[in-house]
């Protein structure tokens, strides 16, 4: 009985070397009979095994990064609209979710807000949130106007305005008090009163 069973096993197993375009074709006609119990089970294993399947698709990103920006980019290209048509299906879900993003995510939200509005100024260059990480430990967390620590509660200044044809890149930026920031607004440096370090 043993016998058989491993040459049934080792029959089975030739078989799918020896025809992969069956196997295939196979696989996928199981897939669409079975494509609800499919996707359960797959989410099941991955909400069970999340860390490890977070560390592999990570990895996997990381040594496929080009070759994966690039099928995304073709698939953007190819469905420019699933944007909003997803936004119209699920408009409640979409909202909560961009609320909780916001909250989780303020640094990261000003980054956006200010590479906005430069975007509508036409004023070149852009800055991440590490970017800002950067200035505010290369300030030492202080105002770059009066020199107080400003810890959480800071404003990051275009140094030249973007009004007055700033950049938005890194290096024209400076971490501010608000007190100074608003006091500044939209003056050239070289104008304004307040004291520069």
């Amino acid at each position: 009985m043993k016998k058989n069973k491993e040459r049934i096993l080792a029959e089975q197993a030739e078989f799918r070397r020896n025809n992969p375009d069956v196997m295939t074709e196979r696989n996928r006609r199981y897939y669409i009979a079975n494509k609800r119990k499919i996707s359960k089970r797959n989410r099941e294993y991955h909400q069970r095994n999340r860390a490890r399947m977070n560390r592999i698709s990570s990895k996997y990103y990381a040594e496929n990064r080009d070759a994966m920006r690039e099928k995304q980019r073709e698939w953007q290209e190819q469905n420019p609209n699933w944007r909003k048509e997803r936004y119209a299906k699920h408009k409640e879900e979409e909202k909560r979710y961009a609320k909780l993003w916001i909250k989780e995510n303020p640094e990261k939200r000003r980054e956006y807000d200010r590479n906005k509005r430069a975007r509508r100024k036409m004023a070149e260059g852009t800055h991440t949130a590490d970017d800002i990480k950067a200035l505010y430990e290369g300030q030492g967390g202080k105002c770059w106007y009066c020199g107080i620590d400003v810890g959480d509660d800071y404003h990051v200044d275009h140094f030249i305005p973007l009004s007055k044809g700033g950049s938005n890149d890194v290096g024209n930026l400076r971490i501010s008090c608000p007190k100074c920031n608003m006091q500044k607004h939209a003056k050239d440096p070289h104008e304004w009163s307040g004291r520069l370090l």
